[in-house]
């Protein structure tokens, strides 16, 4: 081992020979692009692994939501019930790290920014299978787990962040709607008051369409990012996973897997078919109008949005394709299929 290597890098020198069989020492170790403080390590015997360092580790050390043993706990649950998880190896809790299975070189955004629509609609339905199957998990293991709930993330909280989220968009709705947003305001304020009155379930905190790795050539789906646990909505959660931001991609744009086919096979993996659908098309209408409102903030005053401007790129195209989406109705609800009427394609 080179004595010149950062604490952290020797620290994977040390331990992957103790977590695999043989204990075969590493061979090489990639930084992972877009994911500071991510590593692929490769083993000598041809393994592949993750070494993932929690920058804020030391700060939950000891506590019941330590994001080292919340993540391994989580996971290691997860797996036990057949979820699409990557394994865990271990953890070094000096050096905040933990080791999971590696399970592919891409993500869902990735895949989503330039798939043909048969792709697209086999990973969709991938993901709502894997993503019902870790929501129907972890809401059974809630009486156990909920003691784990990172701080801020309690439905009390959750309600807070929701409200400071939501409370802009009356603003931006005359400038994206596209005929009179009087009766559209109210319309808002109704779907808002609607949503945010739904149970939250236990579950992820950090979910979009970068946290669930595929292997393209396996056809392969893992969910990752389990370290914060908490409460919020499933529908907002599956919202997120499912759309595609392309960030920081000179030809990225915004891509949703979600449409009144997913959402009808979502739906009926729920107690509630018709419920869930109607706050899924809510949750999905929502994230779509912020993501308008924070296009046009970003360049309105450019001289202060500069990281998002450079991350969402091709304004004007990803515009048009906010405007396609919002105006493109998953369920038959009256009041989200009125609201999206205010929004023409393209």
């Amino acid at each position: 081992m080179p004595p010149s290597l950062s604490p952290t890098v020797a620290a994977i020198h040390r331990a992957v020979p103790t977590l695999l069989t043989g204990r075969p020492a590493v061979a090489r170790i990639d930084p992972v692009s877009n994911h500071p403080g991510v590593w692929r390590v490769t083993a000598r015997d041809g393994c592949k692994l993750v070494a993932k360092h929690q920058m804020f580790g030391p700060l939950t050390r000891g506590k019941p939501y330590d994001l080292l043993n919340v993540e391994k706990t989580a996971i290691r649950l997860l797996r036990t019930a057949k979820c699409p998880v990557p394994k865990v190896y271990g953890v070094d809790a000096a050096q905040s790290l933990i080791f999971t299975e590696w399970c592919g070189d891409h993500t869902l955004d990735d895949i989503c920014q330039n798939a043909d629509p048969s792709t697209r609609s086999f990973y969709a339905q991938r993901t709502i299978e894997g993503f019902s199957e870790i929501q129907t998990t972890l809401h059974e293991h809630a009486p156990a787990l909920s003691r784990r709930t990172f701080p801020g993330c309690d439905p009390t909280g959750l309600r807070a962040s929701w409200q400071q989220a939501t409370a802009t968009l009356h603003t931006h709705l005359p400038a994206l709607a596209t005929r009179t947003a009087a009766r559209a305001d109210q319309l808002l304020s109704d779907l808002l008051n609607t949503l945010g009155a739904a149970p939250p379930l236990f579950g992820p905190t950090d979910y979009n369409a970068r946290n669930i790795v595929i292997n393209p050539e396996a056809q392969t789906l893992h969910f990752i990012e389990f370290s914060k646990l908490g409460w919020d909505w499933p529908e907002r959660r599956l919202v997120q996973y499912t759309t595609a931001l392309g960030a920081g991609r000179p030809d990225g744009g915004f891509h949703t897997l979600l449409d009144k086919h997913t959402t009808a096979r979502y739906a009926a993996r729920t107690p509630d078919p018709q419920q869930a659908a109607h706050r899924l098309d809510g949750h999905h209408l929502v994230f779509h109008l912020l993501a308008a409102s924070f296009l046009r903030n970003a360049h309105a005053t450019p001289s202060h949005n500069l990281p998002l401007r450079q991350a969402w790129q091709n304004p004007t195209a990803r515009l048009h394709q906010l405007r396609s989406i919002l105006a493109s109705p998953l369920s038959e609800h009256p009041l989200t299929s009125e609201l999206r009427s205010f929004f023409t394609p393209g």
